[in-house]
């Protein structure tokens, strides 16, 4: 299985790499048409995607509704320093310290956890 990390800043490194993606491999600093060709490639056996909103060659927030609408079960965390882009996915503002981040992955894989219970 593969995670991916579309931000290179140290707390998103940080913190997944301290917690939840020991022992996984990661592709990180992609841009945004390569993360979904590889999700693609890999018929969605894909843990968690971290993504910047603002990325080279597609948007996060593109990438997200794309991997949402072909893989419903990927969980999918958008960051930014912006403002909170418009969309039902699990947003964390920069900066954030590498626990806030975390916390909102907690959240997506409880809850994926949940609904393949539930099922």
């Amino acid at each position: 299985m593969v995670s991916f990390q579309l931000e290179s800043s140290s707390a998103v490194t940080g913190a997944l790499n301290f917690g939840l993606l020991r022992n996984r491999r990661v592709a990180t600093r992609v841009d945004g048409v390569q993360a979904l060709q590889i999700v693609q490639e890999l018929d969605g056996d894909v843990d968690l995607i971290v993504s910047d909103v603002q990325m080279p060659n597609g948007d996060g927030l593109r990438l997200a509704q794309a991997v949402k609408d072909s893989y419903p079960a990927i969980p999918v965390v958008l960051i930014s320093g912006q403002v909170k882009p418009h969309g039902s996915f699990e947003f964390v503002q920069k900066p954030f310290p590498p626990a806030t981040l975390m916390k909102a992955v907690r959240r997506l894989f409880a809850t994926r956890f949940l609904t393949v219970v539930e099922d």
